[in-house]
């Protein structure tokens, strides 16, 4: 099984991304940065995009999980 996790460049510094991992053995999961904007209060402008393509190249039978914490 391999396990990706997509975090946001820009919250890397401020976010250590422990639930993320955690959140990782459920699913193919997008961290809260992406989805949410948490912590700086802007979400990524891609988020729809990526969610689209990981649906696309998974199938539906896969959770997509789009927020972490």
């Amino acid at each position: 099984m391999k396990v990706g996790i997509i975090r946001c460049q820009q919250t890397e510094d401020l976010c250590p991304g422990n639930t993320d991992f955690k959140m990782a053995a459920e699913a193919i999961v997008l961290a809260s940065c992406i989805s949410r904007g948490t912590p700086i209060g802007m979400a990524c402008p891609h988020f729809a995009a990526m969610c689209e393509s990981i649906r696309k190249a998974v199938g539906p039978e896969i959770a997509l999980i789009d927020y972490t914490h």
